[in-house]
């Protein structure tokens, strides 16, 4: 059985690389913080959602879904860590770090 490393997958994709990727546009920036409507498209409003550039976060404060930039893409495409893990890599040209046992 093959596993991924999760934890540096996260290091090495940022939220800016996730929301550029899933092509999302906040509605309002501040220095490193946005707000926006919620990219799983739960209909909470256009301030509903806020992510943390600097912090690597993202959460929605309608729907309760929030996390790291992993998260965000495996809810957006409803895929599971392993398939959100190796399409981030394989779209970004990341090196899949396999966990050698």
């Amino acid at each position: 059985m093959q596993l991924i490393d999760y934890r540096r997958v996260r290091e090495a994709v940022s939220l800016a690389d996730v929301l550029q990727t899933i092509d999302y546009m906040a509605t309002r920036w501040t220095g490193e913080r946005g707000y926006g409507d919620c990219p799983l498209g739960c209909g909470g409003g256009t301030r509903c959602c806020s992510f943390d550039l600097g912090k690597n976060l993202w959460f929605c404060h309608h729907c309760m879904e929030g996390g790291n930039p992993l998260d965000l893409f495996q809810k957006k495409y409803c895929y599971s860590l392993f398939q959100a893990a190796m399409h981030l890599c394989g779209m970004k040209g990341i090196e899949i770090p396999w966990i050698i046992e």
